[in-house]
């Protein structure tokens, strides 16, 4: 079977995770190809330090209290700028799509 484990380097949790993730699907079949990749790897340098720069920033500026407000707020501000997010996301993801398209991870059947 062949396995992809995506994950973005944004504080350590991410990475650990999909480390595990990966540790033991290599553990449930030996034969099988498991890749974990940072998707960040795959973005201009650039656009790498922003999105972990935003993330980060998000963090510290983020109190607990009035977030359900805010995420609101947010998500409205979201959808008015959906397509250009859309198409700045797909600008600085080509090199990731390429290798999805490469490496061919097997998907599971929907049932």
């Amino acid at each position: 079977m062949r396995i992809l484990i995506l994950h973005a380097t944004v504080g350590g949790g991410h990475k650990s995770a999909a480390m595990a993730l990966g540790e033991t699907f290599r553990a449930l079949d030996p034969a099988g190809v498991v890749e974990v990749r940072d998707t960040l790897e795959f973005t201009p340098r650039f656009f790498k330090k922003l999105y972990a720069g935003s993330y980060f920033w998000l963090i510290d500026h983020s109190p607990r209290c009035g977030l359900p407000l805010r995420a609101r707020r947010a998500r409205t501000a979201e959808r008015q700028t959906a397509r250009l997010l859309r198409a700045f996301d797909r600008l600085n993801c080509q090199r990731l799509l390429g290798f999805l398209e490469s490496f061919k991870p097997d998907a599971p059947r929907a049932r």
